[in-house]
């Protein structure tokens, strides 16, 4: 099985292979890290920047060159697209329970999140 690209960047691309995700840098041929997340990723975006990265699965899990942090909040679960809108802030589209989809804004530096949009069916 070969690993599933979530994002490319000019430098980067992010992959899948099962649960294990990877950054790769493309000048320097080789993985610059990977995590494993459990279920995987449904969707991964790479700042434009390349100073970021955000993966989303069941739930968010955010890189900076500090680390790895888990975002553990109950409204941001089941991401199923994220969308970069600024240079810190990402559109984050999530799947609720009863199969609606509701659209959060979230901020990558202070974790901030908002509702962009209400439960759509």
């Amino acid at each position: 099985m070969h690993p599933t690209p979530l994002h490319e960047t000019d430098l980067y691309v992010l992959f899948q292979d099962g649960d294990k995700i990877f950054l790769f840098d493309k000048d320097a041929n080789a993985d610059l890290w990977s995590v494993t997340i459990s279920g995987g990723a449904t969707c991964g975006i790479i700042a434009l920047s390349n100073e970021w990265v955000l993966i989303g699965g069941r739930t968010l899990t955010l890189w900076k060159n500090d680390g790895f942090e888990k975002i553990d909040d109950p409204t941001l679960r089941q991401i199923r697209h994220l969308k970069q809108v600024s240079e810190c802030e990402v559109e984050v589209l999530v799947e609720l329970e009863n199969g609606k989809m509701s659209g959060w804004l979230f901020d990558i530096l202070d974790g901030k999140k908002t509702m962009i949009s209400d439960p759509l069916s």
